[in-house]
């Protein structure tokens, strides 16, 4: 199985005439262009994090506008930079992003030769990440369900 990661996108808003916002924008692009040529394939896509920048709505809306090029399936954790609500909202027509908006998010996704598991680390008090009782529990549970498969977490 062939996975493309991207990471720490940082889009802003492309509205105003920021230079940096557009030069952000065409890196994404250029960079699903890149992945879409790669041979062979990719299987999916991951993006980990730090999608946006300051987390606004049409931030997430620019992101999904741009990542909707990719070939193959595209899977999301936050990072510390991202919210889970406006991440949740822009990306739950995928499937995989299920519960409330501002719980942490978790998933595992089953389709493809190595199993799949978004684990959400990001904290409300500080940028560096937590890993609290209950989602140390769903990671038990989770990777308890399919011992012998091969598996990434994302």
């Amino acid at each position: 199985m062939i996975i493309a990661q991207l990471s720490d996108t940082h889009l802003l808003s492309i509205k105003g005439k920021d230079e940096i916002a557009k030069l952000r924008a065409d890196n994404l692009m250029a960079a699903v262009a890149a992945i879409n040529d790669l041979v062979p394939l990719v299987d999916a896509v991951i993006h980990t994090g730090d999608m946006t920048h300051t987390h606004a709505p049409d931030e997430y809306v620019l992101a999904r506008e741009i990542l909707s090029a990719l070939s193959a399936p595209l899977y999301v954790v936050p990072g510390n930079r991202d919210r889970r609500t406006n991440l949740r909202r822009t990306f739950i027509d995928d499937g995989y992003l299920q519960g409330y908006e501002n719980e942490p998010i978790l998933y595992a996704v089953n389709q493809h030769a190595v199993r799949l598991i978004g684990y959400d680390s990001l904290s409300r008090a500080s940028n560096k990440g937590d890993i609290d009782a209950s989602r140390l529990d769903w990671l038990d549970s989770a990777l308890a369900d399919c011992p012998d498969r091969p598996t990434a977490i994302l």
